[in-house]
């Protein structure tokens, strides 16, 4: 039974009203159902008569989806659905009323254009005044032809037959693509169960040409032949999907069976070399030229992969993971790592493969996107100025909020959202160059080629910025929590960028802890250098707490037993406790953490009273900190406080086995809302944990380039640089061994992701040499927190519960998406990146 449509159910609800005395509920229904597929077709529609043009002729207008500079030209989305068999025509520039085209008014309900059982793809092949639409059926070895011009047509006027043809392709199609090569017009479709590529000549209408079958090649023993495969052995392909190089003449043949691309020469009709992505492959989507119009190429650091860089965007069948070939150098992309300065390779997110788009979602559809500003066929690209640099000194190139610019890849996800993914940009080095500098000029900057994250959804000219004033929570002690006391102990916001030299805050508030964001030199002027913001390509948006002598992640209320080893040392044995794994330290002064005993004692009789005494009780624990002489994976080597006395006594009262937490010792643990706790420590010789040499050189490296980008360089900078906390930890301004606060500037805490500093708490007390300023005592677990805004992030929207398909106008910053599920067809502006309206 067809579903009512909105205007059918609206009668029938309004004949149910007059007929009970309670009106009832009216759900609407959809019209589209199990949409599988989008086309876009430009067509004039002058009264009765159609006339199909190519695309570029239709634009739409921004303000209310009308048609652009001519008003007859209209562009329309074709879907078709797979449980009707039919083809929905949507009038994309209708400014009222339903936009859906009802093929046959005298039919109650929305109309479509019938075209067989189960369609599953479409494609489109339109000249100036003539073209057609081609459909794939699931159960048909054959396509559909439909004159494009028959789209507003009645499908049972007797001369509709005459504009249907069916084209023999060989087998069962999964995907369609339309090809131009030259003169000639080729119709390409993937047969998935014959293993082949079908490609069909139609450049003339009348007399479309025969089927041309390629059987496309095995792989040696990979893929589904597997390792004890016979030395000859062929893992057989199954072709599913189809991309489109219009510059290289060349199809893309996904495989979801064998872990090669497909490659096919259009001219030639011949299957090149495949592509070794090893990956098994569904979905793929070619890019253009990925540069805008104002980036010159011969300035880029790699002038010869600017002219020609092209990128092969794939899903991956097992997981829906997103991968990139680049075409131009004939290699993968490692997409998911940041920028230099990252001597290890740190990634954009850690929880995904360096070779993979840091996607936590899987993929079901790509598109390929350039907004109108760029042309991703030009070659010779002019140079040209930014409209407004004025207010750019602060901030990123001008761009209005919420839109962008550039070539890009569209990713739909499997949990309903869509978003944008970006691998390849040309930037200056420095991001600001196209700013005026406080002098009023230009500063130089040579390009470069970057990959980064996707550009942030927020306001695209604001630079990384902390969202508000760090707060510090509540003092959390074991299960205990207490206020934290207003006064020195209680760490706020620095007012200032930093404090002076002779350590005269910048806040009112002497008793402050500052939290202070790196500035970056980008040029300078006569009155000194000028700074701006940190790089926002190493910044992202998180929220982050730093908490003092936490417990280390995955250390807490950990059990263990106590024994001595050969030597009489106090050893805390825990063979799954991995301390090296989960970043335990014990390599110097400044890195000794501690163990602490959670358990309560559990002596012999006659010990009870000296175990009271010496460790007290869950309310009131004493000496229960134990420093770590030695951290290996497995076990602690301990050290016994004065105050306890000897190892014997801790034996005597914690014969058994114990709860314990390992807890940095002086220092703050820095931990990332999506980063979680970046510490340096591996498994060294023996499994004794130690520094990498290679992660902490990183985070140096990094402290480095933020010391030295400060608003006010201290010349101190070695010192400071020799005092850089292992990574994950951050350390505070240090003291004499009279309490006095040493007259520098604290530490950098630096990782991939953040650069910030954490200056002590201050007091100044009167002493016989006069006023000293002194670090006041920080109590365990005092937290300090904030979150970081404006930073690049993937533009990301909402589209339906279930979306299968996307397609995007080149020329027109519209993308559409076809939801299976419910929302039917979906348009997003991509300037502001927002979505409009739902068609179904």
């Amino acid at each position: 039974m067809r579903p009512l449509s909105l205007r059918s159910a609206a009668l029938v609800g309004a004949a149910l009203a007059a007929a009970c005395s309670t009106t009832p509920a009216i759900s609407n229904t959809n019209n589209i159902i199990r949409a599988t597929d989008v086309e876009l077709v430009c067509l004039e529609v002058v009264g009765s008569t159609v006339t199909p043009h190519p695309a570029t002729r239709c634009s739409l207008s921004d303000t209310d989806n009308g048609p652009g500079a001519n008003a007859n030209f209209h562009l329309h989305a074709v879907v078709p659905q797979f449980d009707r068999g039919e083809l929905a025509v949507i009038d994309l520039a209708t400014t009222s009323g339903v936009a859906l085209v009802d093929n046959s008014p005298a039919i109650p309900g929305y109309s479509f254009v019938p075209v067989g059982e189960f369609p599953v793809a479409i494609t489109s092949d339109i000249s100036e005044g003539s073209g057609f639409v081609y459909v794939a059926g699931g159960r048909s070895e054959r396509v559909l032809r439909i004159d494009a011009a028959a789209l507003r047509a009645d499908p049972r006027r007797a001369d509709f037959a005459a504009r249907r043809v069916e084209i023999p392709i060989g087998g069962l199609a999964r995907d369609l693509a339309l090809v131009r090569s030259g003169d000639r017009h080729l119709l390409v479709a993937t047969l998935p169960e014959s293993r082949a590529v079908s490609i069909v000549d139609v450049t003339d209408p009348a007399a479309p040409g025969a089927p041309r079958i390629l059987t496309l090649r095995g792989s040696g023993a990979v893929g589904d032949a597997g390792a004890g495969a016979d030395a000859g052995a062929q893992a057989l392909p199954h072709p599913v999907g189809l991309a489109i190089d219009e510059e290289g003449a060349r199809v893309y043949v996904t495989d979801d069976a064998i872990d090669r691309v497909h490659v096919i020469d259009v001219s030639a009709l011949a299957e090149l070399d495949p592509l070794p992505v090893g990956e098994r492959t569904r979905v793929a989507a070619v890019t253009g030229l990925a540069r805008a119009r104002r980036y010159k190429c011969d300035q880029a650091t790699d002038p010869d992969h600017c002219t020609r860089s092209r990128y092969l965007y794939l899903t991956t069948a097992d997981e829906g993971a997103v991968i990139v070939w680049d075409l131009t150098r004939g290699a993968r992309v490692r997409p998911n790592v940041l920028p230099q300065p990252n001597a290890r390779g740190s990634r954009v997110e850690p929880s995904v493969a360096t070779d993979r788009v840091a996607l936590l979602v899987p993929a079901t559809a790509l598109v390929a996107i350039n907004t109108s500003a760029y042309d991703p066929m030009a070659r010779d690209i002019p140079v040209s100025s930014p409209a407004d640099t004025a207010t750019c000194s602060a901030g990123y190139t001008p761009t209005a909020a919420g839109n962008f610019s550039g070539v890009f890849v569209g990713a739909v996800l499997r949990n309903g959202q869509f978003t944008v993914i970006d691998v390849d940009d040309y930037n200056v080095d420095t991001w600001e160059a196209q700013c005026q500098d406080g002098a009023g000029s230009t500063p130089s900057g040579t390009y470069r080629f970057v990959r980064h994250a996707p550009h942030a959804q927020t306001q695209l000219n604001l630079a990384p910025a902390v969202a508000s004033a760090p707060q510090t929570t509540s003092i959390l002690s074991g299960s205990t929590r207490g206020q934290t006391l207003e006064g020195a102990a209680a760490p706020v916001f620095a007012c200032g960028p930093s404090r002076t030299r002779d350590m005269t805050p910048t806040c009112n508030d002497a008793n402050s802890f500052g939290v202070v964001l790196p500035r970056r030199q980008i040029g300078s002027s006569s009155a000194g250098p000028v700074y701006g913001p940190t790089d926002p390509f190493t910044s992202r948006n998180e929220a982050w707490t730093f908490a003092f002598e936490s417990v280390l992640p995955g250390l807490d209320q950990t059990g263990g037993a106590l024994v001595t080893d050969s030597a009489g040392a106090l050893v805390l044995e825990a063979p799954g406790g991995l301390f090296c794994t989960r970043g335990a330290l014990a390599v110097d002064a400044v890195a000794r953490d501690l163990l602490r005993i959670v358990s309560d004692p559990t002596p012999l009789v006659a010990d009870r009273e000296l175990c009271a005494q010496t460790f007290g009780s869950g309310s009131a624990p004493l000496n229960r900190d134990l420093v770590i002489n030695r951290a290996y994976e497995d076990r602690l080597q301990l050290r016994v406080a004065p105050e306890v006395g000897d190892v014997a006594t801790v034996l005597r009262c914690y014969p058994q086995a114990i709860q314990f937490q390992v807890r940095a010792g002086q220092q703050w643990i820095a931990q990332g809302s999506r980063s979680g706790f970046l510490h340096s420590v591996r498994v060294g010789a023996g499994r004794e944990c130690e520094i990498d040499p290679v992660k902490q050189a990183e985070v140096v490296a990094f402290a480095e380039r933020c010391l030295l980008d400060r608003g006010t360089p201290s010349p101190q900078v070695p010192t400071l640089l020799q005092r850089v906390c292992p990574a994950g930890r951050a350390c505070t301004g240090t003291v004499t061994a009279a309490g006095v606060a040493q007259r520098d500037d604290a530490p950098v805490f630096a990782n991939p992701y953040l650069c910030t500093q954490i200056y002590p708490a201050l007091l100044r007390r009167e002493t016989p040499r006069g006023i000293e300023v002194v670090a006041s005592p920080v109590d365990r677990d005092t937290q300090i927190s904030f979150s970081l805004i404006n930073a690049y992030d993937a533009f990301r929207t909402d589209t339906g519960p279930l979306p299968v398909a996307i397609r995007h106008l080149r020329g027109l910053d519209r993308l559409y998406v076809v939801d299976a599920a419910q929302n039917g067809l979906m348009e997003f502006r991509l300037n502001p990146f927002e979505r409009g309206r739902i068609f179904n």
